[in-house]
């Protein structure tokens, strides 16, 4: 036995100096073991400090009383040794035993002493040996054939070929990762197998998933523009183009979700790399926060806690999700090409149909007198507004709905609406990314955005606060607010069609805002009861759907000859502030999926005007006290906010005169809105409010009724003001119909995506004209890809931690604080 801080250099022996570690070289036999004590698994600190009695060993022998431990042996450290001389770290550790073994029963060689199985478990070392040869030889082999089958895939001339390529590379690459762990696991058991065979066994696993994502990658853009080059030659009705948009759509939500979840493991992986490398890897904190990792790495991954440590494998693995999400990246972009065709050709195939149906609609209003449904009505638009309207349909967005839990005393205390991702420390770049807030409803609670949710409607604000309400505070209806508009507001449906997507759910007429709503932007609110409710968008439409604008023009006369006054009004409204502003005029689509997102909205936020006195970054503005939702709770249920509306009697008239209109109201834009707040509103008489009613409901109705896929519109909407959700989650077309999946590229249908491909590869390819992969590739970005694996917990937890002040070196390495003996050290912490 000898002193391991003494044997050590001086800038390597603080963990050994701190534990007043001896290490025995051979073994420790079991007659010199004096006693022993036991103690339970939660111990604290405390009781193993504490002076405790041990259990005699009976077997003891006294002939070890006249010995002691020796002194230092440096030579021992391997990184000491000097080739030159011919012996390594084994041979002086030879060389210590016969010069003091005698006491142990040294007899020449290792190991120092035999157990009654000793022959069982050589033959299992030896068996482990073999069987990690032959895994890395079948490793070896998938390798070659995933970069053989690579090759293929660059090679073909049809997506049948190209897909079937890159499916059997993909199960090239998951058979190299397996037989890989294989001699990862082997290896961490038995030694004797080394760390150069596990070193070859991660590089070969690496190779073959860098082979099989580039082919995968590569038959993708085959499907993508293959798929674009035929939409270009099609020639179809309005609803077979849209069948074709809302396809891609779907494929491209898909790819970007992925995108999305993707982006967020990296960035818990990033977070976890800076904590790693500040805080001492010896400490029960860091095993937390390895274990209290949610996202899975990578279930492909091969490591073995012996030969690496934790934070190597975190860089390792970042570098690989890096990869991952540049390929994705440039998949979308394919496919974006390919819904920009089909775009195109909806657009060309509809404008024809319109003119068509303009010119039937134009000869039934010369013999009808009037045009008999909305899209007559629009027809008729420019002549309405020559005979003494002055609305323009185009005007520009000056004044959203808002629904929320909080009620108006409790929004001024805050000093207004801020955005979910406001309340956390440190925020993910996904945050900044608008897509996160588009799919919201689809990913984790944890995932949070800078940006809110407006509407263009009354009935789509009213369904968000009794459903905020019902969550957050139930049994309290919720509010919804009158908001004047300002520059960081956007056109959620515009910015989606400028990225080449359709927008799935474009009755809800959402405008997102940046970074949130001031309370001085508030110009009025009317509480929505939490027992009652409105009919939903879609039940709107089907009574409205036969009425011209005309039609629609009386209904909201008659409703507001009868009453103006429908929302209290804010006296915090800054009118001299926020009256000239309006919303972002055109699509943002660079907030979409970007590579930096943070920089991208901070310079959206910068371009979007003085209004907002934007301070370079977020919060948008400071909040004195921020309400959580318990906190409202508790508060309303002590009746500790002031109610919304102190005068009941004028709120049980408001909703009176809303029932009886319920139609009209659902559907009423805030244009109209504004204009019922008292003292505030710039038109006095009913009929042009009346007007502006009718402008804006023929806008819902127009998108309801022509909606990016029939039905999705008016099921996206259902459920107004009863916290009922049906069809408000679905917004997004999750999968193509049947027959159309199963139609091939040869019948002239639309080509399959890579995974149904993947799914059901034909024998025997079918070629077809055009360009190859390699031609198609040379116009495509190359990123690489990952696949799947063991969660973080699993592949981290039994880490040795490197020590404070590693060091990370070109080449992805850690390099240890002049650490000369990091294997022994890794075993002292054991």
């Amino acid at each position: 036995m000898f002193p391991l801080s003494e044997s050590l250099d001086p800038d390597s022996n603080m963990i050994a100096t701190e534990a007043a570690e001896f290490d025995a070289l051979g073994g420790i036999r079991w007659d010199q073991v004096i006693g022993w004590n036991k103690f339970s698994i939660d111990a604290n600190p405390e009781e193993l400090q504490a002076d405790k009695e041990f259990t005699a060993n009976p077997k003891y022998s006294e002939k070890y009383d006249q010995y002691s431990a020796s002194g230092p042996q440096p030579q021992l450290n391997e990184e000491n040794t000097d080739p030159a001389k011919g012996k390594t770290a084994y041979d002086y550790a030879i060389d210590m035993l016969n010069s003091v073994g005698e006491a142990v029963g040294w007899t020449g060689s290792l190991p120092l002493f035999t157990s009654s199985d000793h022959a069982e478990v050589k033959a299992r070392e030896e068996a482990a040996v073999n069987k990690a040869g032959e895994a890395a030889d079948y490793c070896r082999k998938a390798v070659n054939e995933a970069k053989d089958l690579l090759e293929t895939v660059k090679a073909s001339t049809s997506v049948q070929q190209a897909a079937a390529g890159a499916e059997r590379a993909a199960k090239a690459a998951i058979k190299a990762s397996k037989f890989a762990k294989t001699v990862a696991a082997l290896s961490e058991q038995y030694p004797m197998i080394g760390r150069k065979a596990y070193e070859e066994a991660v590089s070969d696993a690496r190779d073959a998933r860098q082979y099989a994502g580039k082919a995968v990658h590569t038959a993708d853009t085959y499907v993508a523009k293959a798929e674009s080059k035929r939409i270009k030659g099609l020639k179809g009705t309005v609803e077979e183009m849209q069948k074709e948009t809302e396809r891609l759509t779907s494929m491209k939500e898909k790819y970007s979700e992925a995108l999305l979840q993707k982006i967020n493991t990296r960035e818990e992986v990033e977070k976890l790399k800076e904590e790693s490398e500040f805080v001492n890897s010896y400490e029960m904190e860091f095993d937390a926060k390895m274990s209290n990792l949610r996202q899975s790495i990578s279930q492909a991954t091969v490591w073995a806690p012996r030969w690496e440590n934790a934070l190597d494998a975190l860089w390792r693995e970042d570098d690989l999700l890096k990869m991952e999400i540049e390929y994705m990246r440039s998949t979308i972009d394919s496919i974006s090409i390919a819904l920009a065709e089909a775009e195109k050709g909806r657009t060309r195939t509809g404008n024809s149909q319109k003119d068509k149906a303009k010119e039937a609609a134009e000869k039934d209003a010369t013999q009808d007198g009037e045009p008999q449904t909305v899209e007559d009505a629009f027809a008729a638009s420019e002549k309405e507004q020559k005979a003494g309207e002055t609305v323009p349909k185009s005007a520009p967005v000056k004044h959203v709905f808002y629904g929320n839990y909080l009620w108006p005393h409790e929004v001024k205390q805050q000093g207004g609406f801020l955005t979910p991702a406001d309340q956390l420390k440190e925020a993910p770049a996904s945050a900044y990314n608008l897509r996160t807030h588009l799919f919201k409803e689809r990913l984790p609670e944890e995932a949070k955005s800078f940006y809110l949710s407006t509407s263009k409607n009354f009935g789509t604000a009213a369904k968000q606060a009794a459903d905020s309400a019902a969550k957050a505070t139930q049994g309290f209806g919720g509010v919804v607010y009158l908001v004047h508009a300002t520059p960081n507001m956007i056109d959620v449906a515009q910015t989606l069609k400028e990225h080449g997507e359709t927008y799935s759910k474009p009755a809800e007429q959402e405008l997102a805002v940046a970074g949130g709503i001031e309370w001085p932007q508030v110009m009025g609110w009317l509480q929505v009861p939490h027992d009652q409710a409105l009919p939903s968008i879609g039940e709107s439409v089907a009574g409205l759907k036969g009425s011209g604008k005309q039609g629609l023009k009386e209904h909201f006369a008659r409703a507001f000859d009868e009453r103006t006054d429908l929302f209290h009004r804010n006296e915090d409204y800054d009118r001299e502030r926020f009256g000239d502003q309006t919303a972002s005029g055109q699509g943002q689509a660079q907030l979409l999926d970007a590579k930096d997102p943070k920089r991208e909205l901070q310079t959206f936020m910068k371009q979007a005007g003085d209004a907002l006195r934007w301070s370079g970054d977020f919060p948008l503005f400071e909040t004195p006290k921020k309400i959580l939702p318990h906190e409202s709770a508790e508060a309303k249920a002590v009746q500790a906010v002031p109610p919304p509306h102190e005068d009941v009697s004028w709120w049980s008239k408001a909703w009176s005169f809303i029932k009886s209109h319920a139609l009209a109201i659902a559907l009423l834009p805030a244009v109209a809105a504004a204009n019922l707040i008292p003292g505030l509103g710039e038109v006095a008489d009913g009929a042009e409010i009346a007007l502006l009613g009718a402008e804006g409901a023929s806008e819902t109705l127009a998108l309801a009724t022509e909606g990016v896929a029939e039905g999705v519109a008016e099921g996206a909407a259902e459920g107004v003001a009863e916290g009922t959700a049906e069809g408000t989650t679905e917004g997004i077309v999750e999968k193509e119909s049947a027959d159309v999946a199963e139609k091939t590229l040869e019948e002239g249908q639309p080509v399959k995506s890579v995974q149904e491909l993947l799914d059901e590869a034909p024998d025997t390819p079918v070629e077809e004209p055009g360009e190859s992969v390699e031609e198609l590739l040379e116009k495509a970005p190359d990123p690489p890809t990952e696949e799947p694996g063991e969660s973080v917990e699993q592949l981290l937890e039994k880490a040795p931690r490197p020590p404070k002040g590693a060091v990370r070196e070109p080449g992805g390495r850690v390099k240890l604080p002049a650490q000369k003996n990091p294997r022994r050290r890794r075993r002292s912490v054991k």
